[in-house]
């Protein structure tokens, strides 16, 4: 804790302790206030900033980050496919994670300066689905842009966190205006034991960007190593330069034909699955791709647009990898969505199974010519 406020403070940031948290925090002028969202009276103030006059797009922020980064001697690093096969996680939630097989596998413990953009799921969101959406500035998928780096001293952690200090300048956002709480994590476990970690919290204003984590950390064969996880969420990064009202606007089509915020955010990630193969399970990332389905079921049957699913594929496609075309993707989603549409109305009616090539509209055909299954019946499972 020490080594990173006098750190700080070298560099001219000034020490303030958050009246209502208690926090250690820094800021370019004094403060009372750390700025998190549950100390400030005011939420999402920074979009009352001015704009620049110079909107910068979300590929000229990524070029900014990448020639940052590059010239400082990190390497890119390819994101891991968001099914996760290793450790104790079943979709990658950061970039972080590409540690794992050091963890986990006994992979070879050397020193690694990646800078990684990598797309990410948040899990959890389903517990309390329709709260989860109310909340302004969350998404189900995003980009965790961070540098990870292993084997390293504390004193060059803090190098690389001065560096994405100055990136953030280069991308427009004025370091007067970030406050950067510090705080010292107990009892973390990642399933190879407890280590704890000393956390800075990016602030801008008082939209959280992202942190920086310094913290040793075992393995699963007891060998201790060093890692320094620095990310940020992209979308956060660039809807702090665009200020625009609401965080939906950076992330959906221009157009927004359709589907309301919270679908577009859901075929955002279901695009983001099937470009990494994920497929229908009862178990891991395949039980999650069936849960999120079913939680819009029937707000996305027969409403999927090629166009969105055709811009989240260009979106994902800066980041990754896929095979897949953009119609490719649209008829896996639309076939997840049947399948699971029939095996509801199946369980709910005890109707047969659907037959091998059977289309989803053959067989309600088949179950009124067979009177198993009303047209009232299946108006009603339609709305």
């Amino acid at each position: 804790m020490d080594t990173i406020i006098n750190f700080l403070i070298s560099r001219n940031w000034i020490y303030n302790e958050c009246s209502q948290c208690r926090k250690i925090f820094f800021t370019k002028k004094p403060l009372d206030n750390c700025s998190w969202r549950e100390c400030s009276s005011d939420a999402f103030k920074f979009r009352k900033k001015p704009k620049t006059n110079k909107n910068k797009s979300l590929d000229d922020i990524i070029n900014i980050i990448k020639k940052n980064f590059y010239s400082y001697h990190f390497k890119n690093e390819d994101p891991l496919n968001i099914e996760s096969k290793v450790g104790d996680t079943d979709l990658i939630g950061a970039a972080v994670q590409v540690i794992n097989p050091i963890l986990f596998e006994s992979s070879e413990i050397s020193p690694k300066n990646s800078l990684i953009f990598q797309p990410s799921i948040r899990a959890q969101h389903l517990k309390k689905a329709d709260d989860f959406f109310e909340i302004e500035g969350l998404s189900t998928s995003f980009v965790n842009v961070a540098t990870v780096s292993t084997v390293l001293d504390i004193q060059k952690h803090l190098e690389i966190i001065d560096r994405w200090l100055t990136t953030f300048s280069y991308c427009g956002l004025y370091m007067g205006d970030f406050s950067l709480v510090l705080r010292e994590k107990k009892n973390n476990n990642w399933g190879t034991g407890e280590f704890h970690s000393i956390e800075l919290f990016f602030n801008y204003i008082d939209l959280e960007i992202g942190d920086a984590s310094y913290f040793k950390i075992n393995t699963n064969k007891g060998h201790n190593f060093s890692v320094s996880d620095i990310g940020f969420g992209l979308e956060r990064i660039y809807w702090a330069i665009r200020k625009t009202d609401s965080y939906s606007d950076i992330l959906e089509p221009p157009s927004k034909l359709g589907l309301n915020s919270k679908l577009q955010d859901i075929v955002r990630t279901l695009v983001l699955m099937k470009m990494n193969n994920v497929s229908l399970g009862n178990k891991g990332a395949g039980l999650y791709l069936k849960n999120l389905i079913k939680y819009s079921l029937f707000q996305l049957h027969n409403n999927l647009s090629y166009c969105d699913i055709n811009y989240y594929c260009n979106y994902w496609g800066k980041f990754l990898v896929s095979n897949k075309s953009p119609i490719e993707i649209l008829i896996q989603i639309q076939n997840d969505i049947d399948s699971i549409f029939v095996n509801l109305s199946r369980k709910k009616y005890g109707l047969s199974p659907i037959l091998k090539g059977e289309t989803i509209n053959e067989f309600y055909d088949r179950m009124i010519i067979e009177n198993k299954l009303s047209e009232k019946e299946i108006k009603a499972l339609l709305k």
